[in-house]
């Protein structure tokens, strides 16, 4: 049966409907310590304005209170409503004003999205109208999410994730990490397919007299016990590099400090040390170990012979021996040979093949 009614929407209905939820989701609570002021900074609620015009079926307009329920839908015909919302309102003139109160941001996502209008018992009106692309300023984009949620201790954080074609990325990401604390993301991207991916892909210039341009700089503090803080961090699952750098001047990679490595990767030192060795008076000079707990060293059964131990697996690793020191010329060479796991018996010999105490260098890859 033909509806006694029609309905003309006001466009208002469109801006005003994304303008007032899009203020709402993007509020959140107040951080700690930062009261609320009146104004701009002010809750916004979670209210969708609707503005339209009533008649009967031969266009005049309408006077008087009717109950008009407004749904939307993400489908032109049929379907669910996702939402809506029943009030008793003032037609003057044809004119009115209601809200819907009950839509969220799981409603409202980016999708084609449908108004629908029912005055009392009759059926909906048809057609249904679009809601154009305007609302969408409330996810910024499809799949884009904005959430402002209090951390689980003092202070706050916000979440801006999305998906840019087949590139996901995600900017002050954050997720929970049981039992304790959260996780936090400064940036985190990731690209799949095409012939090139770029997880993160940075370019930074200057002309300015010395100055610095870092593409990619990345900077991290860890003080919990047990932690580690990593500045940048990379990962590669298949040929190729977790972190790539390319200069045509200067450093393609240049670290402030030490540089490590997992024990079984090859490419970098893992451990080196600096020692007398000999029957009497081994001692080190300096080492480091970056896959153990430091270096140790005792005197062997003669001259020339001592032990050195890393607290690490070494004997499915590579290294060398040299000899140093000032009678260097005297003495030709080291030999050193695997000692269980984890320890090396060195011999350092003259010209003669005779062992001679003195200083050796040995480095571990």
């Amino acid at each position: 049966m033909k509806s006694k009614w029609t309905f003309v929407g006001s466009l208002a209905v469109v801006l005003l409907l994304f303008l007032t939820v899009g203020l709402t989701q993007a509020q959140g609570p107040q951080p700690p310590g930062m009261g609320s002021e009146a104004g701009a900074e002010a809750a916004v609620g979670n209210v969708i304005p609707i503005q339209g015009r009533l008649t009967d079926s031969a266009g005049n307009p309408l006077n008087g209170s009717y109950s008009i329920t407004a749904s939307i839908y993400d489908v032109e015909t049929g379907g669910t409503a996702l939402c809506s919302d029943t009030e008793t309102v003032a037609v003057n003139n044809g004119l009115f004003t209601m809200n819907v109160d009950n839509c969220t941001s799981d409603d409202i996502d980016g999708r084609q999205l449908y108004l629908g209008i029912q005055v009392g018992s009759d059926a909906e009106m048809t057609d249904r109208q679009p809601i154009y692309p305007v609302p969408y300023a409330m996810s910024l984009m499809p799949g884009a999410k904005i959430s402002y949620t209090p951390l689980l201790w003092s202070g706050t954080y916000v979440d801006l994730e999305g998906n840019l074609g087949s590139t996901a990325w995600r900017l002050g990401y954050s997720y929970p990490l049981l039992p304790l604390g959260r996780a936090f993301h400064g940036l985190d991207a990731e690209a799949i397919g095409g012939n090139r991916a770029y997880g993160v892909s940075g370019f930074a210039e200057t002309s300015i007299n010395n100055s610095e341009a870092y593409g990619l700089y990345g900077s991290a503090d860890a003080t919990g016990s047990g932690s580690v803080a990593y500045g940048v961090y990379g990962r590669s699952y298949g040929p190729g590099a977790g972190v790539y750098g390319r200069n045509d001047e200067g450093w393609a990679i240049y670290a402030d400090g030490d540089l490590g490595q997992n024990r079984t990767g090859n490419g970098a030192v893992k451990a080196a040390v600096y020692a007398q060795c000999g029957n009497l008076g081994s001692s080190i000079e300096r080492s480091f170990n970056n896959i153990g707990g430091g270096v140790n060293i005792t005197n062997g059964s003669s001259a020339g012979r001592c032990t050195i131990t890393f607290y690490a697996v070494i004997n499915d690793r590579y290294f060398t021996a040299t000899a140093i020191g000032p009678d260097a010329n005297n003495a030709r060479g080291v030999n050193c040979a695997y000692n269980g796991t984890s320890q090396l018996d060195c011999f350092r010999w003259n010209a003669d093949g005779n062992g001679v105490n003195g200083g050796i260098m040995v480095v571990i890859y």
